[in-house]
């Protein structure tokens, strides 16, 4: 009887400890989300920028500045991301950069979501791009 009231004790605690813990979980992605969408949320810096504090800043390097340059214009010269591409970097580094609004001084979050999907042996998640409406934060001339 003991034993039974002592497991019946400890799964309440659980219980309550795990809709606590949820209840946190959904406050911090909240507060991460309502960060992103004034434009203060800064995860990784990109090719040619370097985060400092909460925000991001061009690199302060002029030869980093000089390439970052060269990429774009060689991009509308050219016209693709694909034509591009010269030796040192890669066509999805291009890509990647060309596609990333913070080239164009916006700030941008949410672009991406995580997808499950099933493989051979276990549940995937993969990553999929959103629709720039869905995208959480978009705010133009912000950097």
């Amino acid at each position: 009887m003991r034993r039974a009231r002592a497991m019946i004790g400890c799964c309440g605690i659980e219980g309550s400890l795990n809709e606590e813990l949820d209840l946190l979980r959904q406050r911090s992605l909240s507060a991460r989300h309502e960060k992103a969408r004034r434009g203060e949320l800064v995860i990784a810096a990109p090719v040619g920028f370097v985060k400092i504090g909460d925000r991001l800043e061009k690199d302060p390097d002029r030869r980093v500045q000089e390439a970052i340059a060269l990429v774009f214009d060689k991009v509308a010269e050219l016209g693709s991301a694909r034509q591009a591409l010269w030796r040192r970097p890669n066509y999805a580094t291009i890509h990647r950069m060309i596609e990333n609004p913070i080239y164009g001084g916006a700030y941008a979050y949410g672009r991406t979501r995580a997808a499950p999907g099933f493989g051979p042996s276990a549940v995937r998640t993969g990553i999929r791009r959103r629709t720039r409406e869905e995208w959480l934060a978009l705010i133009p001339g912000s950097q």
